[in-house]
């Protein structure tokens, strides 16, 4: 009797001195071991239970659901932007590892543009000033504000699905000409974007946190401006304009929280100009190009390639799955 009350007693100082630890699988398999190290990639562990337990083993991070120490803290890598390896969890009845989260972020993203000038701006300018050398310029370079909302698809957790609101607001030189004819003529034209893209993403690499996105996109634009031509000055108010464009990149998780952007792609865009009668300033009109070649209306092209980088702040929020 008393050889087996030492036995349990041996046991129970035994499990304090070297409490046990198990790590859960993605697979689902669990390890009973006793945890050395844990790394960005790997983990190192000992077997317990094992005739080979004085080995030291690894096992990929990757292929890890969570660590449960012996301790009670819980280590879960079901979710890598939530819980990033070394952070720490006690995990309740009502939190499962199915569970699933959302990333809200906002962003801000410095663009340049090279617009594509296949319109009749270019004639209708040269036609007003009567100079067949004139050229229509512009300032490239402008600012956007991100807000956008993904989840990752699957338990990998390598994919992601989501959507993204873009606001952008050109310079108001992002269209521009002047000209000595009769006086200054000059033209200035700039547009508000609304950027609707729905956009999936694939991590490349080990650690999941370089992501190449394919972003199509539906883009809503109103035009601004004035022209000043000898005919008098008009106020520009077009739109608006409706089409699509269609982006590629990469993001760059620095943290859980901070994310850098990069995206090249190709916007089709093209707005009619429409100006304020200055006779009466509820009533519109519309210019022709070049009324002795043709009677086609002015319009503005505001397609073309464009790149942008930035930087993205992220929020995240659990979904729960509603199991038990």
């Amino acid at each position: 009797m008393k050889a087996y009350v030492s036995c349990i007693f041996l046991l129970f100082i035994t499990n304090i001195i070297y409490p046990q630890d198990t790590i859960f699988m993605k697979s689902g398999a669990r390890i009973l071991s006793e945890i050395i190290e844990t790394g960005d990639i790997q983990i190192k562990y000992k077997k317990l239970n094992s005739t080979e337990s004085a080995g030291i083993y690894t096992v990929f991070i990757h292929d890890v659901g969570s660590l449960h120490y012996g301790s009670g803290k819980v280590i879960n890598y079901d979710w890598p932007e939530l819980y990033a390896p070394g952070s720490e969890k006690n995990l309740s009845s009502n939190t499962a590892s199915s569970d699933l989260f959302m990333k809200f972020g906002i962003g801000l993203s410095g663009n340049y543009f090279n617009r594509n000038a296949s319109d009749n701006l270019r004639d209708f300018w040269r036609y007003h000033n009567q100079n067949d050398k004139l050229e229509v310029g512009g300032n490239s370079r402008y600012m956007s504000v991100n807000l956008s909302m993904m989840a990752p698809l699957g338990a990998t957790k390598r994919n992601w699905l989501g959507a993204q609101l873009q606001l952008i607001m050109s310079p108001e030189d992002a269209i521009s000409a002047a000209n000595e004819y009769i006086g200054l003529n000059e033209l200035k034209l700039r547009t508000y974007h609304y950027n609707i893209s729905m956009f999936y993403g694939h991590s490349i690499n080990f650690k999941k946190n370089l992501i190449v996105f394919f972003e199509p996109s539906l883009n809503i634009a109103m035009m601004t401006g004035f022209i000043k031509i000898p005919m008098g000055d008009f106020k520009v108010s077009a739109g608006p304009g409706v089409s699509s464009h269609f982006a590629v990149g990469l993001d760059y998780n620095i943290s859980k929280r901070f994310t850098t952007n990069f995206r090249i792609g190709q916007r089709f865009l093209k707005i009619e100009e429409r100006h304020v009668n200055p006779n009466n300033a509820t009533v519109y009109s519309r210019f022709y190009a070049n009324p002795t070649v043709n009677n086609d209306l002015l319009f503005v092209n505001w397609g073309g390639t464009y790149a942008s980088i930035g930087f993205t702040y992220s929020l995240y929020a659990k979904i729960p799955s509603g199991r038990k």
